[in-house]
Parts: structure tokens; sequence; C-alpha cells
């Protein structure tokens, strides 16, 4: 019930992933106050095996890029990456290193293109 209370303004990123009836993974996350970033605090497949496996990470970032630029974000944030899917984040997806900073980690993606020479 804390996190229905903390993500609960009309802007916050929320998805549930489902492949028919099963629930395949959930991700919650918020903007920053001017909207240039979008922080994804959550992300998690279900413990049970499901027709999904393996895509909710993939299906979670892409929706939370998308909704960071309808928003107008510059940036995607994960907040506090799984220390074991670090890399994959940087090599697979394009996620900076993680950042220690005011007690948190994080990884960013830049979501502006960039301009070609």
């Amino acid at each position: 019930m804390r996190l229905v209370r903390k993500y609960r303004d009309a802007d916050d990123f929320h998805v549930a992933v489902w492949s028919r009836s099963a629930l395949c993974g959930l991700a919650i996350g918020t903007p920053s106050k001017r909207q240039t970033i979008l922080r994804v605090q959550y992300v998690e497949g279900a413990p049970w095996p499901h027709p999904l496996k393996g895509y909710v990470l993939p299906v979670t970032l892409a929706t939370a890029a998308a909704y960071g630029t309808a928003l107008g974000a510059r940036v995607l944030r994960l907040v506090e990456p799984d220390p074991s899917l670090q890399r994959r984040y940087q090599e697979r997806y394009g996620f900076g290193p993680v950042v220690y900073r005011k007690g948190t980690t994080y990884s960013d993606l830049n979501l502006e293109p960039e301009e070609e020479p």
C-alpha cells in the first residue's frame, strides 16, 4: 500500500506487462518536477514461469522511453539499478555508467536524439 500512496499522481509511470491473463511484470516511476527526467524506481518480473520471461525489461524500458519522450523528458533514469543487470543496461540498452549521488545509485539514458554530423 505504501507504493500506491507514493506513486498516485496523474503523471506517474505505471506499467503492468501482461500476456493474456498472466501478469508477467510491473514497473513504477515518476517524472521530475520539471519533467526533464523520468525516474523508474521499480521494475519486477513475475517470479513464476510466464510467457514473457526475458522480455519484461525491454518492454518496460521501451514503454518508459516512449512515455518520457511524450512528457518532454530528456533523460530516462533507472534508480537503484540491480547490480547484476548493470552491464546489460549499459551494453544492451545504452544506459550510462552507474553514478552514486546523494545516497542513491542511478544510471541514465539520453532520450534526446543525437544530432547527425
